[in-house]
């Protein structure tokens, strides 16, 4: 059934006590179970969030405060079809801000700029961070470019943890032509 109470719109089903969806008078509402969202068409967006009026609030907010198992995320895509060849997530920014930022009580751990660049570390400013840059089409960086603000360690720690005893080595340069080579040894840029 429907009725209104306190300015607000409640939906029940069938005989039940129990409220299963509440819409308020700031035409806010509220679900009591789970949402379950399907498309009729194979074209059309199953769910869509215009948040074009937003200023300073966020377009979703997915909050929980459970002591959830270890194998238990907050949020799961999962694309079952083995024969689709589209991705299952995509990050678009127009602006000038961040593709992605992950955080971990409160500080940036790592995240992907506006240029591409995959950047990880610790602390709010990233005082010990270490930067992957991965190089753009116009050629203006490396394929790969390692920075490192930390004083008194190396920037590049090649560690293998094989147990075999082999001829194993730590670091291959490969040119296209399958020969090595090392440009130059810089102090600075």
């Amino acid at each position: 059934g429907v009725r209104g109470a306190s300015n607000s719109v409640e939906i029940r089903t069938g005989a039940s006590t129990t409220v299963a969806c509440t819409f308020d008078g700031s035409q806010n509402a509220t679900f009591a179970g789970n949402v379950k969202i399907n498309t009729g068409t194979t074209s059309s967006d199953a769910f869509e969030i215009d948040a074009s009026s937003l200023t300073s609030g966020r377009g979703m907010l997915m909050y929980s405060n459970s002591d959830r198992d270890t194998n238990t995320p907050l949020v799961y895509l999962f694309d079952n079809n083995g024969s689709n060849d589209g991705d299952s997530l995509h990050l678009r920014n127009d602006g000038a801000g961040d593709y992605l930022r992950c955080y971990n009580e409160g500080n940036v751990h790592a995240k992907i700029d506006i240029n591409g660049s995959v950047i990880a570390g610790t602390g709010s400013a990233f005082a010990n961070s270490t930067h992957y840059f991965v190089g753009g089409a116009d050629g203006s960086k490396g394929a790969m470019r390692v920075t490192s603000s930390t004083y008194g360690q190396p920037v590049l720690d090649v560690h293998g943890t094989s147990t075999q005893n082999n001829d194993a080595f730590g670091l291959r340069v490969r040119a296209g032509n399958g020969s090595a080579w090392i440009g130059d040894f810089q102090e600075s840029d």
